[in-house]
Order: structure tokens, then sequence, then C-alpha cells
């Protein structure tokens, strides 16, 4: 029992290491190049979520509340206004680069940085974006199957 417990302690940490890896590794030339970069925040909720809702989806079993019924009804009714947020973020990106673009706080780099820079944004926005809210919207019926499977089998 303590082996089990180290090892989803350990397959914890490791997770959240690999987290932080992929989000700097993604935010740090945005941070780096654009300082004043408006969608810093919800770029880095896209990733968060994004991930962590991955690996409860698949690894739910190895996770520290895969248990415990409680946490799932919460993650479940929290999930649906952070849904509600992530697409209006994700709208509001859209609509910004639609009407502005992304030059307007790119001005200071060189032409080809830019354009390397704003395809990046781009891309990276809405694959996480998307993501996301794809994640969201199945984490909410992976909480109920394991509900389901918790009450009736006695697994997760």
């Amino acid at each position: 029992m303590l082996e089990q417990q180290r090892a989803r302690r350990q397959f914890e940490m490791l997770s959240w290491l690999f987290l932080i890896a992929i989000l700097v590794g993604v935010m740090g030339p945005i941070y780096l190049l654009v300082p004043e970069y408006p969608f810093f925040v919800a770029n880095a909720v896209f990733i968060v979520t994004f991930f962590i809702f991955t690996r409860w989806l698949f690894l739910l079993k190895y996770s520290w509340f895969a248990r415990i019924a409680w946490v799932k009804l919460v993650i479940m009714v929290l999930s649906i206004p952070l849904l509600f947020y992530l697409l209006d973020e994700l709208g509001s990106f859209r609509a910004y680069v639609d009407e502005y673009g992304l030059q307007t706080f790119m001005q200071h780099l060189k032409h080809q940085e830019y354009k390397n820079l704003s395809t990046f944004i781009r891309s990276e926005m809405l694959i996480f974006g998307i993501g996301s809210i794809i994640t969201t919207i199945l984490i909410e019926f992976r909480m109920m199957i394991s509900l389901w499977r918790g009450i009736n089998r006695g697994t997760v």
C-alpha cells in the first residue's frame, strides 16, 4: 500500500514537472519577445487545462482522487464555468486577431521574427484553446463514468 502511494506521488510530481516544462517551452518565447501580450493568462489556462484534463481522461486511476467521489463532483461542477471561460477567451482572441491583428503588439520585431512568432502564436492558441475546450467537455463524461463505476462496480 505504501509503495502504491509513493508511486502515485512520484507520478503526480513527474506530471507537474512535465506540465511546467511544456508551459515554459511554449510561453517562454512569447514572454521574452512580446512582454505586452494581452492573452498571456488565457494562453496559460488553455495549456494547463488541456494537459491536466487529458491526463485525467486517460490516467484517472493513477490520480490522487481516483476513489474520492466528492472531488469528482466538484470537478464536474467547476468545469462548466471553466468551459464558458475557455470559449469566451478563445472567441476574444479570434476577434482581436480578426479586427486588429497580431502586429499591434509585435511592431518592434523584424519582419521574419514577426512572421514566425505570429504563426506560432496563432497555431498554439488554436491548438491548446480547442484542445482545452474538447477536454473540458469530455471530462464531464469521464467523471460521470468514474462515479458510476465507483458506485456500481467499486472501480475507477
